[in-house]
């Protein structure tokens, strides 16, 4: 397994200072395209062998970087917990470096099949609270007052997301669905906004195999969404987010107009937790089995809360009041297509089972 022999080469290497970190992405790119099936079934190898190189030396920039590296390569989540150590409370890291770093850890997560410790979770919540206390510092939250519910306007709704993209991604039909269900039967005037919040590039350190979020430059310049026989005001925040400037802007708005409340789609929106001194913000879990991080009002999950969910609270110190169950409903595209079995290719005397997702 030479390919072993160089990636601990590169990793010896780096420790003692000998090549830059672009110079180390680059060729262990090309390795893990090379050699991508083997380093799976080779991961414990691996593990044992990265233990031997010490890089606890590096400065925290280069130990978060070989941390993503080496937790790439393993899957063990004691390099999850070192990123975490060297995060949570360095004065080095900016807010959005960490913000950042929160991101593509909770995206990692998001994609795997595995539940980790509890330690982990407790860990990536300790890091999102040092976030979230950064911005009310910088946003000087105190500036800000909650508004009476007789103060506020009962028939006017915000609906924020931290993605919006095409009819073709489901959290973003999701929110037409639902802004079109309010508008609709509950007669309430709809402003959407988009934060651009899901894994930006903003704020960026060196990540192995960073996932940054599809955001459209399109969507600057338009005002309005439509959907079926109704169009909703809209607004997409700048790509560089959460930037303090913007959410201070989005805060005064709010002020202004004094919505009844504010419906948060998708959750671990620093802009959500903002608002959430202003009105109420109800966030609702996109993903059934999920439970977003947040500091507002409350969480609309698909579930009963578990004891998972119940630790947070406590760690949080909420009420059970702040869990809200809801049965997740979806809309489907209007069809417009259809196709048979030999167009597709397909056999007509066998039994064919469809996945629909990539999770």
């Amino acid at each position: 397994m030479d390919y072993i022999d160089h990636i601990i080469q590169l990793f010896d290497d780096y420790s003692k200072d000998l090549i830059l970190t672009g110079y180390f992405n680059s060729e262990l790119e090309k390795i893990v395209a090379g050699y991508g099936q083997e380093i799976i079934v080779n991961r414990e190898v691996l593990n044992e062998r990265l233990v031997m190189i010490d890089c606890d030396k590096l400065d925290c920039f280069k130990m978060i970087f070989i941390c993503s590296v080496s937790y790439f390569l393993t899957q063990n989540e004691k390099y999850i917990e070192k990123v975490l150590e060297q995060s949570i409370g360095n004065a080095l890291l900016k807010p959005e470096n960490k913000y950042f770093i929160f991101r593509q850890i909770d995206n990692i997560f998001f994609n795997e099949k595995t539940k980790h410790s509890l330690r982990i979770y407790d860990m990536l919540d300790d890091l999102y609270e040092d976030i979230y206390q950064s911005y009310v510092h910088r946003i000087c939250i105190d500036d800000y007052s909650f508004i009476p519910v007789d103060e506020r306007n009962k028939n006017l709704v915000v609906v924020l997301t931290p993605q919006y993209l095409t009819m073709s991604h489901a959290p973003s039909k999701q929110l037409l669905d639902y802004c079109y269900t309010l508008e609709e039967k509950m007669h309430k005037q709809i402003l959407v906004i988009n934060s651009a919040e899901v894994c930006p590039a903003y704020g960026g350190v060196w990540w192995f195999k960073p996932g940054i979020g599809n955001y459209i430059e399109d969507y600057n310049s338009q005002e309005f969404l439509s959907y079926k026989d109704r169009q909703f005001p809209f607004f997409q925040c700048p790509k560089e987010m959460p930037d303090a400037g913007v959410i201070k802007t989005l805060m005064d708005s709010v002020s202004s107009i004094r919505p009844y409340c504010i419906i948060n789609l998708g959750g671990n929106s620093v802009t959500a937790d903002m608002l959430a001194k202003i009105v109420p913000v109800i966030v609702f879990n996109i993903v059934i089995s999920g439970r977003a991080l947040n500091r507002c009002q409350f969480s609309a999950i698909g579930r009963e809360a578990d004891e998972d969910d119940i630790h947070w609270l406590n760690r949080r110190e909420y009420t059970r009041e702040h869990f809200i169950k809801y049965i997740l409903t979806y809309v489907f595209k209007e069809q417009k297509h259809s196709y048979n079995r030999n167009e597709l290719g397909l056999p007509e005397d066998k039994s064919i089972a469809i996945v629909v997702g990539g999770r």
